[in-house]
């Protein structure tokens, strides 16, 4: 995982998705051209799931691309 994932990672759970939705949509823009976690990443396209769901799905994006 490299150093600004692992940033946005912090800052997300510091302060919360809706403070990093540009960088959220570009994470998951590169997990869906890549066709990593399709679930995962409808889960962190809903804005109607619940944030912690989502930020847990983020985490799971961002470990699944670091491979």
């Amino acid at each position: 995982m490299n150093t600004s994932m692992k940033n946005l990672l912090y800052a997300v759970s510091s302060d919360g998705l809706a403070a990093h939705t540009a960088e959220v949509n570009q994470v998951l823009a590169v997990a869906r051209t890549r066709h990593v976690a399709p679930l995962l990443c409808d889960v962190l396209g809903d804005r109607s799931t619940p944030e912690p769901v989502r930020a847990r799905a983020l985490g799971l994006i961002v470990r699944d691309l670091a491979r």
